[in-house]
This record gives C-alpha cells, structure tokens and sequence, in this order.
C-alpha cells in the first residue's frame, strides 16, 4: 500500500501550467492515499480529486489541507492544523491524519502537535498514520515528542518515522523534502537562497501498533522533483514523500 505527503505550493507562481505538472506528479505517485498540504478552496480540492482519480476525500477547508483515498473514508474531523479520517483497508482499520504545522512559530507549532496527538488518541483504529509539513527539523521538540523522547504540553506520544527507518535499512540519509539549493523556486521565482539549509519538512509518521503486528516498510521515495522546462519550476517547491507498507 503506498501512502504519500505532498506540499502543492499556495502560489501562482508558473500557474496554470503549474497545476498540470502537480496532477502529473500525484499521478505518477500513485498513492492509494495521498495528504495534501496549501490546497488552495474547495475548487482546487475538487479538481485535484477528479483529475487524480480519487474517488473518496475530506477537505478541511481553512487549513487548506486535503486527504485523497481510493479507500472509503469515514469519521472526517478538523483540527486548528489537521484533518483526520478514517480509511478501511484489508489489514484493519487505518487512521490518517493530515498537519501542516505554523511556520512562523515554535511555540505555535509545539502547541498544535500536542492538542493534535491528544485528540488522535480519541479516534479508534488499528493503525494511525501522521503526514504532512511539520515545518520543523529533525532537531526540533516537535521531532523528538513524536518519536516519544519527550513530552510537550502534558502529552506524549509514540511514533516511528518511516524515513529514518528506511535510512536505517539502507544505509542511506532520509533526503531532504525542502530543498533550497536544486529546486528552482530559490533562484527562479526568488532570488537565490545562500543561507537557508536544507530541511526535511515533510514526513509519515507511523503510530506504534503494539501489541498488534508492525507492518513492513518496503519503500521511502520521493517525488515532484523533477524541473519543468515550461515554467522553469518544479511543481512546488516542496517534494512529495512516498511510503511503500505491507499490512
């Protein structure tokens, strides 16, 4: 099963030709589901959907987030920064919940994963999934309350990052999802961008299963990385990330 996050880039920057190029990458992505990041209203929702061949979705309008399914979802909710639904897959029940955390703030963003975890542990499923752009390093408390080194807010939580485990079986880095130096936005669109390092924003969290069984990770790719010569961008300025699991 391929499960995928994509930040599409609220921008007008190379549109229209630049929605082409997005519904050209999600297709070429194939996720069965797909979390999507600055979708912007319910028509590019709408379209997205249609033009990507998703019969099933839940929009959270105001976070400008979408969750694309081939699966049908139910139990859609909204948080201030995410949007969660429940999907029915062969292995069980799968909980997938979309974020796309505050830039502009620590404080902000630490705040918004605590109160998000807290109300995902309400929702009952036998698997939980948590993508999206948490606009924060590997370094950050975000980060390290996820994967259950500490504690914000008053909660804690208990997830594997797919990218580092895919790192691990490889050998090779988790590559960075905001790339200021290769994709063309910095340099095209914006000036250059000399001092900002690359970051991996974008990433699928899986929920510790325990005592039900893990499933097996196949595969971590990303995707949206190629440069179209027709705007001199990538689709976005983000790149997607792909996870390959076996429930």
């Amino acid at each position: 099963m391929k499960i995928a996050t994509y930040n599409v880039w609220e921008s007008t920057a190379g549109f229209p030709l630049r929605f082409h190029h997005i519904i050209e990458e999600i297709r070429a992505a194939d996720a069965e589901i797909l979390c999507l990041q600055e979708v912007e209203g319910p028509r590019m929702h709408r379209l997205l959907s249609e033009d990507c061949a998703y019969p099933y979705s839940a929009h959270h309008v105001r976070a400008g987030l979408s969750v694309l399914s081939r699966f049908p979802l139910s139990n859609a909710r909204e948080y201030e920064y995410g949007l969660s639904a429940r999907a029915e897959i062969s292995g069980g029940t799968l909980l997938i919940a979309d974020v796309h955390l505050p830039w502009k703030s620590a404080l902000e963003r630490e705040r918004a994963i605590a109160e998000t975890v807290g109300a995902l542990k309400k929702e009952q499923a036998d698997y939980s999934l948590l993508l999206g752009d948490f606009n924060c390093s590997d370094a950050s408390a975000v980060h390290h309350f996820l994967l259950g080194d500490c504690s914000l807010h008053s909660e804690e939580a208990y997830y594997f990052d797919l990218a580092e485990a895919y790192a691990g079986l490889t050998g090779t880095p988790a590559p960075a999802t905001l790339n200021f130096r290769e994709n063309p936005r910095w340099g095209v669109y914006q000036e250059r961008n000399t001092i900002e390092k690359n970051q991996r924003f974008d990433r699928v969290y899986l929920a510790n299963p325990y005592p039900k069984r893990y499933p097996e990770l196949l595969r971590m790719s990303l995707f949206g990385t190629k440069v179209y010569e027709e705007t001199g961008l990538c689709a976005s300025d983000h790149y997607g990330v792909l996870a390959e699991l076996k429930f």
